[in-house]
């Protein structure tokens, strides 16, 4: 049985992205913090943060060195991808990383500007979603008409 391999992220970018040259292509690096809520058993509130490795390539790479910035708010889908080596000492090491083959825009990031021409601004207006396309592709948004939908964490809801 093949097994899926799918992983969901949304949240704020913690640092600009690290962008290189690898021959034709480029590649973004980044980090996405997901924030964790809950009451522990005495009835405390616990607030955990847990930082995920993003790596983009391509075309995609290049929307992100234009775009993303540090507070970026966005939403990414991709898989999980384990690279392994070996260090100066010889200890076996590895990370994990979600490789990136979709991101959104999403409203609320401490880089939206008032430029009407960035996907960043507009998404506050609709879905802004860029995917890994094949090189010779150009990358357009695909817009949607519904607007992009933000948990009220203010809601105080029993379920």
């Amino acid at each position: 049985m093949r097994g899926i391999n799918q992983v969901n992220l949304g949240g704020p970018v913690g640092q600009d992205p690290e962008i290189k040259q690898v021959g034709e292509s480029k590649v973004a690096k980044f980090s996405i913090a997901i924030n964790e809520e809950y009451k522990n058993r005495s009835g405390e509130k616990v607030q955990n943060t847990h930082w995920f490795n993003c790596e983009a390539w391509g075309g995609l790479a290049g929307l992100i060195e234009q775009y993303v910035k540090k507070g970026s708010n966005i939403f990414v889908s991709g898989t999980l991808a384990q690279d392994k080596w070996e260090d100066g000492d010889g200890n076996k090491r590895s990370t994990v990383k979600v490789k990136i083959r979709d991101l959104q825009f999403l409203p609320g990031g401490k880089s939206e500007s008032s430029s009407e021409s960035s996907p960043v601004a507009q998404a506050s207006q609709s879905t802004q979603s860029y995917t890994d396309a094949a090189p010779a592709q150009q990358q357009q948004p695909a817009t949607t008409a519904e607007p992009t939908w933000v948990p009220d964490e203010s809601d105080d809801l029993p379920f």
